[in-house]
């Protein structure tokens, strides 16, 4: 499946548009397999960036364990 969250950036962080919509993206993290990044630079320039999630339920599991 194919799930897509509108994020902005601020200093060197993308944060979710809509934060109730945080559920729906941790779980798409930790269902996924790469998560695809989309934007423009000021210039105008398209970036796309893929980033792979392997590991990402078992980093989640950690974090929930360690708080």
């Amino acid at each position: 499946g194919s799930n897509s969250f509108d994020l902005y950036t601020q200093a060197d962080g993308a944060w979710l548009m809509d934060i109730g919509q945080a559920e729906n993206f941790a779980g798409s993290i930790r269902a996924g397999s790469s998560l695809v990044i989309e934007g423009s630079t000021d210039a105008g320039i398209r970036v796309v960036q893929t980033f792979s999630l392997s590991g990402a339920t078992a980093a989640q599991h950690a974090i929930d364990g360690a708080c």
